[in-house]
């Protein structure tokens, strides 16, 4: 089901606010966390419009694969490393 983008956009603002609020709310959202982004937030950016150029360049069906294998992979990792 595809959604209009504005509703979607709507959607992640509202679902990302009040994750935060509820996270700051239990303490588990800080001054730690937002140095943390900050550091992080200029990558973030740099991403953000290298992606707009290489998406053209890039075979999508290659990458989702990959995409999925190394999230497997991870997956696989995190649990068999919690389990031993």
């Amino acid at each position: 089901m595809n959604f209009p983008v504005d509703i979607t956009h709507a959607l992640m603002t509202f679902g990302t606010v009040i994750s935060l609020i509820l996270l700051a709310t239990i303490g588990r959202f800080g001054l730690r966390e937002i140095q943390a982004a900050l550091v992080l937030f200029p990558g973030i950016v740099l991403g953000f419009f290298l992606s707009h150029h290489t998406a053209r360049i890039l075979d999508r069906g290659f990458v989702r694969i990959a995409v999925l294998i190394i999230s497997a992979a991870s997956g696989i990792f995190v649990i068999l490393r919690n389990l031993f």
